[in-house]
């Protein structure tokens, strides 16, 4: 079992616990771990392409939409000022939210390993 790494910068020597490199829990196989950095990175370019939707569609559009009000300011006005940054904290929220279940699902596998 190997229980650590050591470093040697000049005359000192240093010791760095195995845990720092592998984290706490035993790494999981090769297949799993490529299955939850995919699924990352599709989730990661979903939320992209929504977050550009976001900001670019509503700019191209923004004569048209200045020709509709509410409550007296044009619809791009309330795009700009509310619908784009809650719709990015939205975007934030969705990311966090699945990839807590995601490493959920990874802890569980993990435990269910040993």
């Amino acid at each position: 079992m190997h229980n650590g790494w050591h470093f040697s910068v000049g005359r000192c020597r240093l010791k760095v616990p195995s845990c720092i490199f592998y984290g706490i829990m035993r790494p999981s196989p090769a297949p799993a771990r490529t299955r939850y950095w995919r699924q990352n990175l599709v989730l990661i370019a979903a939320l992209s392409c929504l977050w550009w939707l976001m900001t670019f569609v509503p700019a191209y559009f923004a004569l048209d939409l200045s020709q509709i009000f509410i409550f007296g300011w044009p619809l791009s006005f309330w795009l700009a000022a509310f619908g784009a940054p809650l719709f990015f904290l939205l975007i934030i929220g969705v990311y966090a939210w699945q990839m807590a279940r995601q490493d959920q699902k990874v802890r569980r596998s993990a435990q269910g390993d040993n």
